[in-house]
């Protein structure tokens, strides 16, 4: 599910970077990466000498993580021929090393990383500069990973992606936030089934050696949910991408999004393409719960997840 990687690659990435991000890989058990270059001119000789020089500056972290790679040219607009490369090689997913742009940035030259998202159907990892450093054997660090969930559909294909056994998780935080409900009996209502749904889906994960928590929080969603990443110590931040079409707010959701932007740990956007294959146990459980969290739901043989109060 995570074996082989595409990495899109224009030059301008640092080295420690692409290393740091090669290194990272080792968290999902990949196997094989792909250096893929889009070029815009004709010159396909000298950007695959190119490719396969910064193949060999890469060798000693390739060979640490234990991944074969190969390199790859094409032509056209970058994130389509990404997409289309992932497609057709196939590959489980693309791995992007993520640069934060300023507004100016954005306006002018708009967002790969985001038109991407737009257009793939896989999972794509954004992996953040600088965050994390490779974990040695005498002191490995847990590996916790924050699924926010808006216990709607997407449960579907992202509980598979983290059920894979040769993904290292630790820990895994699964956190719904949202706004408290208007009135006091309606929010005892909303906070039941909340937990309900919450222990449903804890259930459902079948992560050996993992320990699962939940967390329901109110107030501000973006907010806790950075909140929370920080505080549990989350080395991974994961979202599912929605079904609706149109930008990437509508996409992955509006709170989806910002938590993706601003967050200071890397980050896997899940797309639904396997939800028909591989998303059983977790579709189940979406079927049993699949009310409104607003909607009163039944209390018995639930887990109770530590409920918190918004700091907004």
């Amino acid at each position: 599910m995570f074996s082989t990687a595409l990495i899109p690659v224009n030059f301008r990435e640092s080295l420690p970077r692409l290393r740091g991000l090669i290194s990272f890989l080792e968290n999902f058990g990949t196997s094989r990466v792909i250096l893929l270059h889009v070029a815009s001119g004709h010159q396909r000789d000298r950007w695959q000498t190119s490719l396969e020089q910064l193949r060999d500056q890469l060798q000693d972290a390739l060979e640490s993580s234990g991944l074969a790679c190969d390199v790859q040219v094409s032509g056209g607009s970058a994130p389509s021929e990404v997409c289309r490369v992932a497609r057709e090689e196939p590959v489980d997913f693309i791995a992007l090393p993520w640069k934060r742009k300023n507004w100016l940035q954005r306006t002018l030259v708009g967002s790969f990383s985001k038109d991407v998202i737009r257009l793939s159907d896989l999972p794509v990892f954004l992996y953040k500069e600088g965050i994390y450093s490779r974990r040695s054997e005498s002191s490995r660090e847990a590996f916790v990973v924050l699924y926010a969930t808006a216990l709607q559909r997407q449960d579907e294909y992202v509980l598979p992606l983290l059920s894979w056994p040769r993904l290292k998780v630790d820990r895994l935080v699964l956190v719904h936030a949202g706004p408290r409900a208007p009135d006091p009996v309606a929010e005892h209502h909303r906070d039941q089934d909340v937990s309900r749904r919450l222990g449903a889906l804890a259930r459902s994960c079948d992560i050996p050696g993992c320990l699962v928590d939940t967390r329901s929080v109110t107030g501000n969603a973006r907010r806790e949910i950075l909140r929370i990443a920080r505080h549990e110590g989350a080395r991974l931040l994961v979202v599912g991408k929605s079904e609706k079409q149109g930008s990437l707010a509508e996409m992955v959701g509006s709170v989806a999004e910002a938590v993706a932007y601003n967050a200071g740990q890397s980050v896997l956007i899940a797309g639904q393409f396997i939800a028909g294959d591989l998303g059983t146990s977790a579709a189940s459980a979406h079927q049993v719960d699949s009310g409104d969290p607003g909607q009163p739901g039944e209390p018995e043989n639930r887990l109770t997840p530590k409920r918190e109060e918004g700091h907004a």
